[in-house]
């Protein structure tokens, strides 16, 4: 516990997606007389990967009392709903215009479902909503040995930053993304489709992995190993499609669409192998999805950051706007 708190105030004190307008969850000030069930939350999983041997509230109480923090100005605990039910934790502090996520705690019975990288990214996407500051950047403090965490946060948009010199915790680092978005399909502006594209099923997990070899990954176990078979199938089920586009049926471009509301569905995961950039494969892959997203009657989102000229190029081209 000690420890793990003395990361993250290291963390708070080191670092010096246009919002969204579809929320899928309810975000509630967390309460400590009337929320004994986040106790409950804290199982040995939970304990082992966040270090909070004391429980939540005794957690709570050492942050909401240091002389910096004031609550709902620059320190937030949120607990969130789906519909009536409490199932996830968010815990937060800015500081110098940085926000801090300090702790994510999800219910037992909803892990391994993609509630958690879902929780972040509704955060990220809807803060000035939900705690009535804007999140241009943020950072999470990991333990090493936390690896679903490390994976909500990687499918949420934080990118790895460095290690702790000790090597007890990993920084992870998040900055905004531009939101796009697109209403209607007489707004897509025709691209010609002239390779092959398809959704790969559940079942061609070694085609996907052929392509992130082509992509060249930085993480040696991805080129190596590709995705895993349960990540693989933790994809699938939670709804995320993958197209592929083929170039002498190599598979040399990628882009996914992801479920992520009722109303709203992103073509998200543009990539294209090093060796074919620069030839139109993500404008072609991207306006195939975006087309397919707007067929089932869905708004077509699709972000990147700001300094990403290619992938700003390819969504204006297609018809992309800009959300406000």
């Amino acid at each position: 516990m000690k420890l793990r708190r003395k990361r993250l105030a290291e963390g708070l004190k080191n670092v010096r997606r246009k919002q969204g307008d579809i929320m899928r969850y309810i975000w509630k000030d967390y309460e400590p007389e009337k929320m004994d069930f986040v106790e409950a939350w804290l199982d040995k999983h939970a304990v082992r990967m966040t270090g909070m041997e004391e429980g939540y509230r005794s957690e709570y109480e050492y942050w909401a009392g240091e002389e910096e923090h004031i609550v709902g100005e620059n320190f937030w605990s949120k607990v969130v709903y789906e519909n009536e039910n409490p199932f996830a934790l968010v815990q937060l502090g800015l500081y110098e215009g940085v926000v801090t996520i300090m702790e994510t705690i999800v219910a037992p019975g909803k892990r391994g479902k993609g509630l958690g990288s879902g929780v972040i990214k509704e955060l990220l996407q809807n803060s000035k909503s939900i705690i009535g500051f804007d999140i241009e950047k943020a950072e999470a403090v990991i333990f090493p040995s936390n690896i679903a965490s490390r994976k909500a946060f990687e499918k949420a948009g934080f990118n790895f930053d460095h290690a702790h010199e000790d090597g007890d915790a990993l920084y992870y680092i998040y900055e905004k993304e531009i939101l796009f978005g697109m209403n209607d399909i007489s707004e897509l502006n025709e691209i010609p489709q002239t390779h092959e594209i398809r959704c790969i099923g559940i079942n061609e997990r070694r085609v996907f992995n052929k392509h992130l070899r082509l992509c060249k990954p930085k993480n040696k176990r991805l080129f190596f190993r590709g995705a895993s078979q349960s990540d693989w199938k933790k994809w699938y089920n939670e709804g995320t499609e993958y197209y592929l586009l083929f170039v002498d049926d190599k598979p040399v471009s990628r882009c996914a669409i992801e479920k992520y509301s009722r109303d709203a569905w992103e073509a998200a995961d543009v990539k294209t192998a090093p060796e074919y950039r620069n030839s139109g494969y993500s404008k072609e892959i991207v306006a195939y999805v975006t087309k397919k997203i707007l067929k089932q009657g869905k708004t077509a989102t699709c972000r990147t950051q700001k300094n990403n000229l290619p992938m700003l190029k390819v969504m204006e081209t297609i018809g992309y706007k800009k959300l406000q």
